[in-house]
């Protein structure tokens, strides 16, 4: 392994008002960035939750519920609230060029941040989902967040909390990795963003 190979993970996680990007909102995004020198071990080197301004659209009482978010947090200028256009500018500095987009069923977060309009810069037109490589060790199946964390032994997570969920989608991404080394078996080929 190059000792001056740097390689940068961006995992994401949305919380939203409900399945369907083009009637809910977007309401969070977590955004967990962490490097590896080297072959070294992952750092995370930048961490942060985004709240997003609510503005009426239609929300599913469920995913509501499920989430946790009250909607009284998300309108007012006080709250530190984010536009979607604004996420670009505030990720520049803190993204590196070439970097990898992973997270845990990261199409569907994929697919509100286009809607939304929210642009993860610098990023590879690649991603890496824990679905894949859940895949390659173990077959198909159905991969919750918490079987990964039984099947990996991680601390299982407390979802539907945008942050800890992207946190958490990069330890399984990081460990299921080393899995795969370990075991020489090859890593899927990241899937092209849309």
């Amino acid at each position: 392994m190059d000792p001056h190979l740097v390689e940068t993970f961006v995992a994401i996680d949305t919380e939203t008002g409900g399945l369907d990007p083009q009637v809910h909102p977007l309401l969070t995004l977590g955004i967990v960035v962490s490097i590896r020198r080297g072959g070294g071990a992952w750092e995370e080197v930048y961490a942060r939750e985004f709240k997003f301004p609510y503005h009426g659209e239609e929300v599913d009482d469920k995913a509501m519920a499920v989430t946790g978010i009250y909607l009284e947090d998300h309108v007012g200028d006080e709250k530190g609230l984010i536009f979607p256009a604004d996420i670009e500018e505030v990720l520049l500095d803190v993204i590196p060029e070439g970097a990898t987009l992973v997270g845990h069923n990261v199409g569907f977060d994929i697919g509100f941040l286009a809607v939304s309009g929210v642009n993860i810069p610098n990023v590879t037109p690649c991603i890496l989902d824990t679905y894949s490589l859940a895949t390659a060790l173990w077959g198909s199946g159905t991969y919750s967040a918490r079987s990964l964390a039984s099947w990996l032994r991680l601390k299982a997570p407390y979802t539907h909390n945008a942050l800890m969920d992207a946190r958490f989608a990069m330890e399984a991404i990081t460990a299921m990795l080393l899995l795969l080394d370990e075991r020489r078996i090859s890593t899927p080929s990241p899937v092209s963003s849309p």
